[in-house]
């Protein structure tokens, strides 16, 4: 428990001397997050974990070797948690990033079943109407295109605008992007 407050303190140190989007402070809040999980703290070791991939990302790029670290480290989370199952939005998160990953590293065949998973979870956790589902279906849809698969892109990007305007309404800045998507793709 005081490993994880001298921890905490480092942290701050470091955003305060370094900045906040560094290597060092993504590092720092992997290690944070795994020590909350080795305390069995899964709520608060899953933030600090999510804080170190979404950084990882911005700062070196998702396909650096330390991205599929906190991959690893969240999957390990998802797979501990309780109350986690095959179908809890924790997972959709991290399958989404390693969709992310593949596509980056040129494989975008490995791509679409995570992204095509991801759209399930977030189905059975939230229901098919849920802005987030749409979320989903434009992801997989934005990879279709990008490989030329027009034909599949098409029905999800109709099927995540219907969602958007339905939940979200017609003036929201998401309906105008999948408009803009559709458009390219038409």
């Amino acid at each position: 428990y005081g490993f994880a407050l001298l921890r905490r303190r480092a942290l701050q140190l470091e955003e305060l001397t370094l900045g906040k989007d560094t290597p060092d402070n993504a590092r720092t809040l992997n290690e944070l997050g795994v020590l909350y999980y080795l305390q069995n703290n899964l709520e608060t070791a899953e933030q600090f974990l999510k804080r170190s991939l979404e950084m990882r990302e911005r700062v070196l790029g998702p396909d650096h070797p330390d991205c599929a670290q906190s991959l690893n480290n969240l999957a390990a989370l998802c797979n501990e948690k309780k109350h986690t199952g095959p179908d809890h939005p924790s997972l959709a998160y991290t399958v989404k990033h390693l969709a992310i990953l593949y596509k980056k590293m040129g494989k975008p065949d490995k791509a679409v079943p995570l992204y095509e998973l991801a759209v399930e979870i977030r189905q059975k956790s939230f229901g098919p109407k849920h802005p987030s589902v749409a979320t989903a279906l434009v992801n997989l849809a934005v990879l279709y295109s990008q490989m030329k698969k027009h034909i599949e892109a098409l029905p999800l990007y109709e099927r995540a605008l219907k969602i958007y305007e339905d939940s979200l309404g017609r003036m929201h800045p998401r309906v105008g992007e999948t408009l803009k998507n559709l458009a390219v793709l038409r």
